[in-house]
């Protein structure tokens, strides 16, 4: 047998039924006697109405505390069956069309007690039925309305016929009813343990979908949003509630006519991939992959797309550093021949020029003409050396030093350089004072050099470059040179680590790249943060623990 649910619902229903059923009774007899006058009078009926309001409020104040108690339940159908057997007592004994109201207690039984409680109920009912008809019959009981005259209006075949046929009628009505209840049992019971079973498959349908850490959208038909989850809201910086019904288009900074041209390329595959930048809600530029896919019901009827997407940004910017790193290898190796093969002939062009122009009286242009070749020369000279010393970098010698310090004594340089001019500040903000950390000093003095002179010839009209170090727990300290600039557009910013790449007159475009090979060299990575008027930032990301573990004494 299944577990049995709470009866506490239907038990307060059949209290508010038994008020209204006797309240109906009473309003009938009411009306009756004032409308029909009938010879008979219908006081006695009364009787059994009052006795169910008085029970009626017994089991009310009894409620409370027995409201879930399936004796309490008993108890006030055996009281139902009581008031039952007044009314047909009152109507007649065997002669009254009440004994029906037997039934109603029994299926109650059946109801709320089940197969056992229904036929009990059912035998106690029939024992009531059948005390009355046979007391009344013998004349040990008089009925109402006509006493000592039912014994003569029946005879006891109609008796024993009346007995047998309540009592097959009441059997038969506690085994359906309690069959019938009981079916209703089981499947409640099964519908509870599937539904129990279908929240389950929900919440962990859920729980995937808001663990994964794609993006997914999905949309109707039309390229309506039905649905993001977080991870598409933490990607795109939108709210799921404010993109409902938004078109897919949109959302994704498409052609308004995006979903035909996809809707037409997903019948002959099975999914449309592709790739874009993205400009997130919260002003983050990204690069998405996204895939889109039919999303069909079980029958396999289209009712609508499916966008997964990833965010590649990291993943572009590692290839792209892969690809420079390609790039300025293969540059280095082919380049560091040749301008080893120009520097020993361009010092000597260079040496002659210096004393052509001690043994020689020019004037005018031919001076002048003189001071250019030696100038030139002497530039070309110094690209030639910072190439080399790219292309060919000493050995790395780490050694364990305080990066502030080192910082600091390259401030102190840098204010009495000839970049730094009267309309410059430089700002330190250090955060722990000392940062003690295994690295090459004079790479790293090198890098500080070139970043913070970069910053200086970005701004010709003055402002402040400021200097920060942190630190935070578990990981590695960051170093970032921030100035008030011109600043850089994305595809200067794409390029500037690049060889040769420069936006001064008088710059070899080798100052970055050689950062760029020093923080390599120690295991670190630099992003750059700029924008057209608005300054540029530089970050060096060191690594928690130094890459080379062999440390100069």
């Amino acid at each position: 047998m299944a577990q049995r649910p709470d009866i506490q619902r239907p038990l307060r229903w059949l209290m508010i039924i038994r008020v209204v059923v006797a309240t109906t009774l009473m309003i009938s007899a009411f009306v009756i006697e004032l409308i029909f006058r009938p010879e008979v009078t219908l006081q006695p009926f009364y009787l059994p109405i009052g006795l169910a309001y008085l029970l009626s409020l017994l089991y009310s104040l009894l409620f409370p505390r027995f409201k879930n108690s399936p004796a309490f339940a008993l108890l006030q159908i055996v009281g139902d069956v009581i008031i039952t057997s007044g009314f047909v007592y009152i109507t007649g004994g065997v002669l009254s069309a009440f004994s029906f109201l037997y039934i109603l207690s029994i299926i109650t039984a059946s109801i709320l007690l089940y197969r056992r409680g229904a036929m009990l109920v059912a035998c106690l009912s029939w024992v009531f039925y059948a005390a009355l008809v046979l007391l009344t019959f013998y004349g040990i009981v008089h009925t109402f309305p006509t006493p000592d005259t039912q014994a003569g209006m029946i005879t006891e075949k109609q008796v024993s016929y009346a007995l047998f046929a309540h009592l097959l009628a009441f059997l038969a009505v506690g085994f359906l009813s309690s069959t019938l209840s009981e079916k209703l049992l089981q499947a409640g019971v099964e519908l509870q343990e599937q539904r129990k079973h279908l929240e389950a498959l929900q919440a962990l349908h859920k729980n995937i979908i808001e663990s994964i850490a794609s993006g997914i959208v999905t949309t109707d038909l039309d390229g309506k949003i039905t649905f993001l989850n977080k991870a598409a809201e933490q990607i795109t910086g939108h709210s799921y509630p404010l993109q409902l019904r938004r078109p897919i288009a949109s959302f994704l900074d498409e052609p308004s006519d995006f979903l035909t041209g996809v809707s037409e390329t997903l019948p002959g595959s099975r999914k449309y991939r592709f790739e874009k930048p993205y400009h997130s809600a919260d002003g983050r530029d990204l690069y998405l992959g996204i895939t889109v896919s039919v999303l069909r019901e079980r029958g396999g009827t289209p009712r609508g797309y499916t966008f997964i997407f990833q965010d590649l940004t990291e993943i572009k910017a590692l290839e792209e550093e892969l690809r420079l790193k390609d790039r300025m290898s293969v540059l280095g190796r082919m380049a560091a021949g040749v301008a080893h093969e120009l520097r020993n002939p361009l010092a000597a062009m260079a040496g002659s020029v210096q004393i052509l122009g001690q043994e020689l009286e020019l004037e005018g242009q031919q001076s002048e003409l003189m001071q250019v070749i030696l100038d030139e020369s002497l530039r070309l000279e110094r690209t030639i050396r910072e190439f080399l010393q790219f292309a060919r970098p000493r050995r790395f010698q780490p050694e364990k030093a305080d990066l502030a310090q080192v910082l600091s004594e390259s401030v102190v340089l840098l204010r009495n350089s000839e970049e730094f001019k009267h309309h410059h500040s430089i700002k330190t903000d250090f955060e722990p004072q000392e940062v003690h950390y295994v690295f090459d000093v004079d790479q790293m003095k090198q890098i500080f050099w070139n970043l913070a002179k970069n910053s200086l010839k970005a701004m010709p009209e003055g402002g402040e470059l400021t200097l920060r170090i942190t630190q935070a727990s578990g990981r590695g300290p960051e170093i970032s040179f921030s100035d008030q600039g011109v600043g850089m557009d994305p595809s200067q910013v794409q390029r500037c680590f690049q060889p040769f790449e420069t936006s001064f007159e008088d710059g070899t475009g080798l100052g970055l790249a050689i950062v760029y090979r020093n923080v390599q060299e120690h295991g670190g990575r630099l992003s750059v943060h700029s924008a057209p008027d608005k300054g540029s930032c530089f970050t060096i990301h060191l690594p928690a623990e130094p890459m080379h573990v062999e440390v100069a004494t």
